[in-house]
């Protein structure tokens, strides 16, 4: 009996510990390979920013356009008219066609993970998922949600989470919570939200 108490508990342990259920895997793994054959990788967004060193939540509106293989526009357009393009690890940042500011995302972990998990979802790279993240993948109906805990100890310590929600091969939400509380959520909508 106490050898079976053992194997129980040791089976337990590692179901606890399972990166993503087999079956929840092999959904998940079918919504990738959904999102990866999607044509149209453009949608409207609404970002807000809660952060303790501000007043109030910051908030960005505008287009956000994925090009195969790596490549991610944000076509900001309030408050401030501006583009970020995302090209492999690096982000460039413009306003009116001038560019204001060129960054190395290897300089800045926590944002390389942020961009580069938003890259996976949008272009279905379940590889880069499993590989960074224990992740927890749930269906109801045609709605989906995917919770990303990081693994790596550094990411740990600046990222507490990052959750995916959406519908059918669609993302709908991009919510990504700091160790601190802070936290941006991402709306995306297919047709402008006025």
């Amino acid at each position: 009996m106490k050898n079976l108490n053992r194997l129980l508990s040791s089976m337990l342990m590692l179901v606890c510990l399972a990166p993503v259920s087999p079956a929840a895997q092999d959904t998940l793994a079918i919504l990738m390979a959904s999102l990866a054959h999607r044509d149209n990788r453009e949608a409207f967004f609404i970002e807000e920013r809660h952060a303790s060193y501000l007043n109030s939540a910051l908030t960005t509106q505008g287009r956000l356009k994925a090009v195969l293989p790596d490549r991610l526009e944000k076509i900001i357009v309030s408050p401030e008219p501006m583009t970020q393009v995302i090209t492999g690890n690096r982000l460039i940042q413009s306003r009116h066609g001038v560019i204001q500011k060129e960054i190395s995302l290897d300089r800045v972990p926590a944002l390389s993970v942020t961009i580069n998990t938003l890259r996976a979802v949008v272009f279905g790279n379940l590889n880069y998922l499993k590989k960074t993240f224990t992740a927890e993948y749930q269906t109801q109906g045609q709605n989906w949600s995917l919770q990303l805990i990081p693994l790596n100890e550094k990411l740990k310590a600046q990222i507490s989470s990052i959750k995916v929600l959406g519908k059918q091969d669609k993302i709908s939400e991009f919510l990504v919570t700091d160790v601190n509380g802070d936290f941006s959520k991402t709306r995306l909508y297919e047709h402008e939200n006025k």
